[in-house]
């Protein structure tokens, strides 16, 4: 669990329009996984004292813990929850199993910088997140999106928070970036399927990570409803039920013949014509879910 660079650039955009968070509690023992002195421009330019910034450069290292950062960014009690004590987190409690009703709405910011891929039972884990921020605060989710498989037991899609970060659960998200961890460190505001009536999708040569920033706005009772993907639901809503039936009589068996000689046919006859359509297809799949798709999609700098 690690905060990169533009991990730590769009958390303190956070902080500087909706903090600073005095209570914090970050899931698993976060690290820093960047050279502080190369968040010092940013943090100047938001306004962080000077002494701040000079404590967070000098008391901060990489691979460290990243309490000085939230420290830097203002925070005054820094929390971190693990199932183990071995990085010194000060919160021991596995997040497969539900929180104490102790620690419901305790929290400014709840920090998820890549712990929710690792937990079995995601749907507790995010149900614990989601209960331990105050009305007023938010939860920030940094999670593995894209050719990351293996790296821990989910990828998750940005249908999954859109849906689960709802009003339904009394939750905003406020905003959604897809993040390349590429050279180029490319940057796009994700948008939400209800709002585009669609399922949004990507894919790319790179690993990316979603940085999801949601504001509980209400203290509701969660998941009353199940989250159900928002293509369906709709379907679901406006259709009539189907008849799956068999029909009263089966094609003759000549129509059978025919099927399976045209069948047969292109199969010997023209393969490299069925390779080509094949490719073709994908390539064009491809583009309709690719970043560039600006329906789905806008880069930001």
């Amino acid at each position: 669990m690690g905060i990169l660079l533009e991990d730590a650039k769009n958390l303190l955009e956070v902080y500087v329009a909706e903090g600073p968070f005095q209570k914090v509690l970050t899931l698993g023992r976060q690290q820093i996984f960047f050279q502080p002195p190369e968040l010092a421009p940013a943090l100047k330019k938001a306004g962080v004292s000077a002494d701040r910034i000079t404590r967070f450069v000098s008391s901060t290292f990489d691979r460290g813990p990243a309490d000085p950062l939230f420290e830097a960014l203002g925070s005054s009690e820094i929390f971190s929850m693990d199932v183990s004590d071995y990085e010194g987190a000060s919160i021991r409690h596995d997040l497969n199993q539900s929180v104490k009703s102790e620690l419901h709405a305790q929290f400014d910011l709840v920090y998820d910088g890549g712990t929710l891929e690792h937990v079995f039972n995601f749907p507790i884990a995010i149900r614990n997140a989601m209960e331990m921020v105050k009305v007023g605060g938010f939860l920030v989710s940094v999670t593995p999106a894209n050719n990351q498989a293996g790296h821990g037991f989910y990828q998750f899609s940005p249908e999954l928070f859109y849906n689960v970060l709802s009003s339904s659960n009394g939750y905003a998200v406020e905003k959604m970036v897809a993040i390349e961890i590429s050279p180029s460190h490319r940057q796009y505001l994700v948008a939400n399927p209800t709002e585009v009536r669609g399922r949004v999708m990507f894919s790319n040569s790179w690993p990316v990570n979603l940085f999801v920033v949601a504001k509980r706005e209400k203290n509701v009772s969660l998941f009353s409803q199940t989250p159900q993907q928002t293509d369906y639901a709709a379907i679901w809503e406006k259709s009539a039920p189907k008849s799956y039936l068999p029909t009263a009589t089966a094609p003759s068996s000549d129509k059978i013949s025919i099927k399976r000689r045209v069948k047969q046919a292109s199969l010997t006859v023209a393969p490299g014509w069925i390779r080509f359509l094949t490719t073709f297809k994908r390539v064009f799949m491809d583009r309709q879910t690719e970043f560039r798709d600006s329906k789905f999609y806008r880069r930001i700098s």
